[in-house]
């Protein structure tokens, strides 16, 4: 159980460095990525759960600015992207 979970952090760590990579050499992908983040923050912006003066979700409690632009986080506790 535990070398499972090892191995699942270890794939996670893998894959984040994998595209941020990606993100650093192939510009379709970092304008691609950009374009999706800004689509994001865009939504939050309206949402009643942001908090404008800290740039925070009042719902999860996460940093919209960071959240929005992290490539292994999909899904908006809200629903809302």
């Amino acid at each position: 159980m535990i070398l499972k979970k090892i191995f699942r952090i270890i794939d996670h760590i893998l894959k984040s460095y994998a595209l941020w990579f990606l993100y650093i050499i192939w510009k379709p992908y970092r304008d691609e990525k950009k374009a999706e983040a800004k689509r994001k923050i865009g939504i939050c912006e309206k949402c009643e759960f942001f908090e404008s003066h800290f740039r925070v979700c009042s719902l999860c409690g996460c940093f919209m600015d960071i959240k929005s632009k992290t490539a292994n986080i999909k899904d908006c506790f809200g629903g809302k992207w």
